[in-house]
């Protein structure tokens, strides 16, 4: 083997790792179910669920230079985390800036291949599924 076959298999590599571009009517179907979602009973309960828990739900991370957004779901509803990370952390006595966001910036980040990777059909079934194991260790524990 040598340079020539290592590009090749580093193409199909490459090729493999890469989702499809979600389509823009998918995205916004995506955004309708959430904002629907975080305004019915379900979402309340969504809501309930987390603070008497302590718990979040990661919808994705976009790390940059010193720092990291985090987009979540808590018992406050979607937010956004700028946290100081690496060694800038170790000096830092900035504490993350956490505020409110919309499900638009939510689905977008979800989406996005670098910070969720999720299809936006896949979004919806993702919260509810961490959310009913969230549920289900209460049960068993």
């Amino acid at each position: 083997m040598g340079s020539k076959e290592w590009r090749a298999a580093a193409k199909l590599a490459s090729s493999k790792d890469k989702r499809p571009e979600p389509d823009p009517a998918e995205i916004n179907k995506a955004i309708r179910e959430l904002e629907e979602f975080m305004k019915s009973d379900e979402g309340e309960a969504a809501k309930e669920l987390l603070a008497a828990t302590g718990r979040h739900i990661i919808l994705g991370e976009a790390p940059g230079a010193g720092s990291v957004t985090v987009y979540f779901l808590n018992d406050k509803g979607l937010q956004q985390s700028i946290e100081v990370t690496g060694s800038a952390a170790a000096y830092s006595r900035q504490q993350p800036r956490v505020h409110a966001i919309l499900a638009d910036a939510a689905i977008k980040a979800a989406t996005h291949p670098e910070i969720g990777a999720k299809q936006p059909e896949e979004v919806m079934p993702f919260l509810r599924a961490e959310l009913d194991k969230i549920a289900e260790g209460i049960k068993e524990g």
